[in-house]
Formats: structure tokens, C-alpha cells, sequence
């Protein structure tokens, strides 16, 4: 940590206090000697005119009967800039026509913040991408079903599921929007199916925000339904899938983090065993597949048998 940095720091926990702090949380919060601290203090004080004091024990505060300080000039740390980088490229990569009016103030003030710090913005677009493949949404949709989430009001929609091929009206009381692998996906308390269901944002051919109130559930309910099984297609998990990977392609998947709940085991012949649980097996086939001959499914025999028919019936296509 800089000296910059630790002024900053200091400075940051001075102003959220209430009560007084001590020479040795200071050492342990600013990672420092006790030298150290005492230099910082006395630069922020004599030499930036902070209001900072010592009590009788000591310690120090920020004297408030003096008004609120602030450094002078635009102060960001390191890892604000890696912030200010990343979500300055993360909005340039929006979908275009999504939400446009309300992000451009946002971005100008990042691009205010990044200039102050001597970093032309002009130059991120050639040195920071976000490459994506994500499905577009209309932004009427989006910013519809954004309403509803907020304003806790329930939505009905026409769906056009890719799985079966239907179009139905639902009832959907919205209880979170997701950005997964590209793509958004809403999920909700479906009102006709009386459960909890995961939508693909791009697929709800119509919708009107209704003014019938959502049914709420619980972070903790949502978060045992959607994140105790693979990926987007959620549900509790009541299947354990073991995979086997090539030595070539272990460098790669060793690296990856499929699930919160995954085991992994190196085999003496340098393979990797991964173990991780699921619900459906329709994306975690979709993962397993990318990998071609790379990987075998060990269990359950469901789904090796599932994986096995996908590939010979893939094989067959090119038989002829």
C-alpha cells in the first residue's frame, strides 16, 4: 500500500467513525509501523488541514463541531481505479439501446473521475474489452421488467419456452434479475405453475406490470432453491455428477469454478476428478459436451447414459 493510499485509507476511516481510535487499530487496519502512522497523521493534520485530534486517552477522531472535511482534489485508491476501469468498460459494452440515457451520466462521471487521475478514457476502448454473446432483450422489456422487480409488482407475460415450444400467459411475482453467462434471466414465483421459475428475459414475447402485488419470499428460500444446483436450470440438488478429465485439458478446468459445493481430486496420472452436484442435467450436459473426448462421466449412470446417447446421435451426423 501506497502513501497515497494509506493518507486515503486514513482519511476514509477518520470520516466513518464516531468514537475515537487507537494508535495500534490503526497500525493493524493501515498495515504500517507505528512511525508510519504517526507520519501519516501528521501530513493529513499540519499539511491537508483534516480537523484531527487526540482525546485523553490518546486516541484519535475527527473533530466535527468544525464541519465536514474532505481531502482536497479527487483521491482514488488503487483499487477504485481497477472499480472505475472495469465498470467504465463494463457500461461501454451494454447492449446498445439499453438503459442509454440513464448510463450516459454515469459514464461521464467516471470518465471525470479516471481524467483526475491522469488516465485518458479515450484509450480504454483499445486496452480493456468485454467480449460477450449475449441473446438482446428489447429494452421496452427490460426496463419493464426492471419496473416490477423495484416497485414490487407482479408481472404478466406472455412465454415462448425454447424447451417445449409453448406460449403461455403467466403470472410472475419477480424476485431477482440475473446476469448469467451473458445473458438475463429473471427469476420469479410463477402464479400458474406455483413455484419458483427462472425466465430467459429475451424470451417473454409480451408483458404488462400489473398492479397486484408480488407474493415475497426470502433471500434465504431463494438462495436454497436457486443456488444449490448447477447453473441457471436451479432447483435442490438431489444428484452428485463425478467427471473425469484428460491430463491436457485438467490445466484448464482445474482453474474453473463450477459450483460453491465442488470437490476435486488430481489422479496420480495427472487426470482430474471433479465432483459436483445438480438438479437438471440440461446445462450441466451443455458443459460437459463442450469438452468432447476430453472428459467422461464417471455417475450418475443417468447421466453418463444421457451424455452418451447426445454424442453418438452427434457422431451420426457425419457417419454418412
Amino acid at each position: 500500500m501506497s502513501k497515497l493510499e494509506r493518507l486515503y485509507r486514513l482519511h476514509q476511516i477518520l470520516s466513518s467513525r464516531r468514537t475515537p481510535i487507537s494508535r495500534h487499530e490503526l497500525i493493524e487496519r493501515l498495515e504500517c509501523s507505528q512511525p508510519t502512522v504517526y507520519r501519516l497523521i501528521n501530513e493529513l493534520r499540519d499539511h491537508l488541514g483534516a480537523p484531527l485530534e487526540q482525546d485523553e486517552a490518546h486516541d484519535f477522531y475527527y473533530d466535527r463541531t468544525l464541519g465536514p472535511f474532505e481531502l482536497p482534489g479527487i483521491w482514488v485508491s488503487n483499487e477504485e481505479i481497477d472499480a472505475l476501469l472495469s465498470a467504465r468498460s463494463l457500461l461501454s459494452g451494454v447492449q446498445p439501446g439499453l438503459l442509454e440515457t440513464e448510463l450516459d451520466g454515469l459514464r461521464e462521471r467516471i470518465s471525470n473521475l479516471l481524467d483526475a487521475r491522469g488516465i485518458d478514457e479515450r484509450t480504454l476502448a483499445d486496452r480493456i474489452r468485454i467480449l460477450g454473446h449475449g441473446r438482446p432483450v428489447p429494452p421496452e422489456h427490460f426496463r419493464a421488467v426492471l419496473d416490477a422487480l423495484v416497485k414490487r409488482h407482479r408481472l404478466s407475460i406472455q412465454y415462448h419456452a425454447r424447451g417445449s415450444n409453448e406460449i403461455t400467459g403467466r403470472q410472475v411475482s419477480p424476485q431477482r434479475l440475473i446476469r448469467y453467462q451473458d445473458n438475463w434471466y429473471l427469476d420469479g414465483w410463477c402464479h400458474l405453475r406455483q413455484g419458483l421459475r427462472s425466465f430467459a428475459v429475451e424470451r417473454i414475447s409480451s408483458l404488462e406490470v400489473s398492479d397486484d402485488e408480488c407474493r415475497e419470499l426470502s433471500a434465504a428460500e431463494l438462495d436454497q432453491h436457486y443456488a444449490s444446483a448447477y447453473g441457471i436450470f436451479s432447483g435442490p440438488a438431489d444428484q452428485r455428477a463425478t467427471l473425469i478429465f484428460s491430463a491436457e485439458r485438467a490445466r484448464w478446468v482445474a482453474d474453473e469454478h463450477w459450483h460453491t459445493d465442488q470437490s476435486a481430486t488430481w489422479l496420480p496420472d495427472g487426470r482430474y476428478q471433479l465432483d459436483i452436484p445438480f438438479h437438471h442435467s440440461e446445462e450441466l450436459m451443455m458443459e460437459i459436451m463442450k469438452h468432447g473426448d476430453h472428459v467422461e462421466v464417471v455417475s450418475p449412470e443417468t447421466l453418463r447414459q444421457q451424455v452418451a446417447s447426445k454424442l453418438n446421435a452427434a457422431a451420426a451426423r457425419y457417419r454418412d
